[in-house]
């Protein structure tokens, strides 16, 4: 087989470390390669001055190299290890003098989560960040890049010294992992039935894979109970939620300034072969879970309005009141109920027939004003009529002779 023809060899982090444990200058200087950028853009939203910033950077990767070295550090997941390591030296070498050289010297908890913040502190008691701290640590490492910093395929899998396929294929299943980890912490403090069993299958409704049964009483769950579609919510857009509650536990309160630096970082640098190809079926992987993003959301718009809506619909009128109220509200027709420019006399009552060819004189309406609700509005029986005529098209009745 023809050497040229054969594949590119990929070294993630992981075979740099194991080489640099043995003493591989090449491959610690591939390695700090990698990620002394994203040092260097988290050191500079914590130290005001550029040139102490790269002071920061490079002492962190001096310890870092000494912690290899002795066997200990990351295994796999380099970024979020160094990211927090920046912020423990920059603490460091802001203490009280002569403090710096004992932290120099003591670097066994050198990557380990710093809670100095209490952003920080209050995101580590988050269960997803629980969560995502159960991982394997190459769950953790794909989950960063990918979801967290939002990287190009390229770069990403480089890191894990996978194919661009092959990071969308390690991605699903870190992915699915955290689900697991996160739906099994909160089914521990979960105590209702309806709720165990809605949340067991939750993770299947989420992938679109619940079908049948299933799926309706999934759905009918998470109208009316708030915890189950929190944790839906929360679980239905995976990268913005561990944004919001895995970073700031590595970041502290650079978080914002570090994650829109990442985002708004050049694209495409060491692409391997494969990149362009797996992009789409990354994306195409995960659809099905980020079309459901906008379902999960609208379910909880439609648990919020649904006691109103449903109150409205057992107080409204019936049908045909609604037409009645429709045409009590209408202006009159002019040829029914238009009044007249002078007040209306009153009724005419019974009385006797006048003799054949006497002349009655022309009585003038009297003088007492007439009724005002009268003349401002149909009297219930009219607008009945009136109603009635128009749905049932009566003919207008004859007047009687006289």
């Amino acid at each position: 087989m023809d050497e040229s023809s054969s594949p590119p060899v990929l070294i993630g982090d992981a075979e740099l470390i194991g080489a640099i444990t043995s003493g591989d200058a090449a491959a610690y200087a591939t390695l700090r390669e990698r990620h002394e950028a994203a040092g260097r853009s988290l050191a500079r939203k914590l130290v005001p001055d550029p040139v102490e910033a790269d002071d920061v950077v490079s002492d962190t990767f001096t310890r870092l190299h000494d912690v290899i070295r002795g066997g200990g550090g990351p295994g796999a997941a380099v970024r979020p290890y160094l990211l927090t390591a920046v912020r423990r030296v920059v603490g460091q070498r802001s203490g009280p003098p002569g403090k710096t050289a004992a932290g120099h010297a003591e670097t066994s908890g050198l990557g380990e989560p710093l809670l100095d913040d209490p952003a920080a502190a209050e995101a580590e008691s988050e269960p997803l960040a629980r969560a995502f701290g159960s991982l394997p640590e190459r769950w953790r490492a794909v989950l960063w890049h990918t979801e967290i910093e939002q990287a190009d395929p390229g770069p990403a899998a480089a890191c894990l010294g996978v194919t661009a396929d092959g990071l969308a294929e390690l991605g699903e299943q870190a992915r699915a992992g955290l689900s697991r980890a996160y739906l099994k912490l909160y089914l521990t403090g979960v105590t209702r039935d309806e709720c165990r069993s809605a949340a067991g299958k939750l993770d299947l409704h989420l992938n679109g894979a619940a079908r049948g049964h299933n799926e309706g009483k999934v759905q009918r769950h998470l109208r009316y109970c708030r915890a189950c579609r929190a944790v839906a919510v929360e679980l239905a857009d995976l990268g913005r939620s561990m944004r919001r509650a895995v970073a700031p536990v590595y970041l502290g309160p650079a978080t914002a300034g570090y994650l829109a630096a990442a985002k708004a970082a050049p694209r495409r640098v060491g692409v391997p072969a494969g990149a362009r190809v797996s992009t789409g079926m990354r994306r195409a992987a995960r659809r099905p879970r980020t079309a459901l993003v906008a379902g999960v959301v609208l379910l909880a718009a439609f648990a919020v309005t649904g006691l109103t809506l449903t109150l409205a619909a057992s107080t409204a009128p019936p049908r045909n009141a609604l037409h009645s109220a429709a045409g009590a509200a209408a202006p009159p027709r002019p040829a029914a109920t238009m009044p007249l420019p002078f007040p209306s006399p009153p009724p005419a009552r019974s009385q006797p027939a006048a003799p054949a060819g006497t002349v009655t004189p022309t009585v003038p309406p009297s003088p007492s004003p007439p009724d005002p609700d009268a003349a401002a509005s149909p009297s219930p029986s009219r607008f009945f009529d009136h109603h009635r005529h128009r749905h049932h098209h009566r003919e207008p009745d004859q007047p009687s002779a006289p």
